[in-house]
């Protein structure tokens, strides 16, 4: 009896199991890859002064922009900024006025553009989301040429975007700055236009002569 328990506590334990362990499923291993890309670039904002006088400036603009798919360029998020305090339309003491007084850089220093769509169709592209300046947000659209490359994309406005001052509460500043400049007015209306690289994006062409 002693021998025949002895035996049983010195078996050998069952081999291990020979089954293959099942490996881990992609659960969807098909799906697109969001592809983020740093933005780089300007606007450039035009408004006329005394009814007829152009006074074009530009802005840097930042950020990052974010597709689902880098081949349709669908599926866009991401947030691109404008720093005002960077404005330069050449005229120093005419920047230093716009950056304090109608922009009031001290407490509103960024413009921020909310990406909420983008439909691309050969080259031509609209971008689409909502713009935020001095507290106030107003949807926007942009029309842009779209030039595609393997790790970045180009855009540039195919046509002036009209803004109108009024629509985000800065008429007060607009009056501040046409009475410090001595203008006789400033139209309400601004022409913004971008030119703006995502990630390492292509060259335009050059123009033909």
């Amino acid at each position: 009896m002693i021998l025949l328990s002895l035996a049983c506590l010195t078996s050998e334990p069952p081999p291990a199991s020979t089954e293959p362990a099942t490996p881990p499923v992609d659960p969807a291993p098909d799906a697109p890859k969001l592809k983020g890309w740093v933005a780089n670039g300007s606007v450039t904002a035009v408004t006329i002064k005394n009814g007829t006088a152009e006074v074009p400036g530009t802005l840097s603009v930042g950020g990052a922009l974010t597709f689902e798919d880098t081949v349709t360029l669908s599926g866009v998020s991401g947030t691109l900024t404008a720093d005002l305090s960077t404005w330069n339309s050449a005229l120093e003491l005419r920047d230093q006025r716009i950056r304090d007084t109608f922009f009031e850089v001290a407490d509103h220093g960024q413009a921020r553009f909310e990406a909420k769509s983008f439909t691309v169709t050969d080259s031509k592209g609209t971008l689409e989301g909502a713009l935020t300046m001095h507290g106030a947000s107003k949807d926007v659209s942009v029309a842009v040429d779209v030039l595609q490359g393997d790790n970045g994309v180009a855009l540039r406005s195919s046509e002036p975007t009209t803004l109108l001052i009024s629509e985000f509460g800065m008429t007060p500043q607009l009056d501040a700055l046409i009475e410090l400049c001595g203008h006789d007015s400033v139209d309400d209306a601004v022409q913004l236009t971008v030119d703006l690289k995502l990630g390492v994006a292509p060259e335009w062409p050059a123009a033909a002569e």
